[in-house]
């Protein structure tokens, strides 16, 4: 799997792109059932915004994915790292990507770390 550059979170999404990803949200969630890839790419898009209420849901979203996936906390931390550091929470990010790199050393090398 090939993680984007921390550069490409500064590159937002078309509104209409965004609107897409939450479209496709709101329906799955309305539907009782939203799948983490979907909420994942919602969160993405979201951290990826110029606005920091999208960037604090998305990884509001995040955090939830990490909470509810085990096999997604690795990709998580990576991403949660780049959201709190495009937010100025610099001790977050921090922490997160420490975690990250803890994680990276605790697991079997048959994994590929980020």
């Amino acid at each position: 799997m090939s993680l984007p550059y921390a550069a490409d979170a500064e590159t937002s999404l078309s509104p209409s792109e965004l609107q897409v990803l939450r479209s496709q949200y709101e329906t799955e969630l309305a539907s009782g059932h939203v799948t983490t890839q979907t909420k994942f790419n919602y969160a993405w898009g979201l951290v990826k915004s110029k606005s920091r209420d999208d960037m604090s849901h998305g990884v509001g979203l995040l955090t939830e994915i990490y909470r509810s996936d085990p096999p997604r906390r690795r990709e998580c931390l990576y991403y949660l790292s780049l959201g709190h550091y495009k937010m100025g929470n610099f001790d977050e990010a921090r922490r997160f990507n420490g975690e990250k790199r803890y994680m990276n050393r605790s697991m079997p090398s048959r994994i590929d770390p980020f």
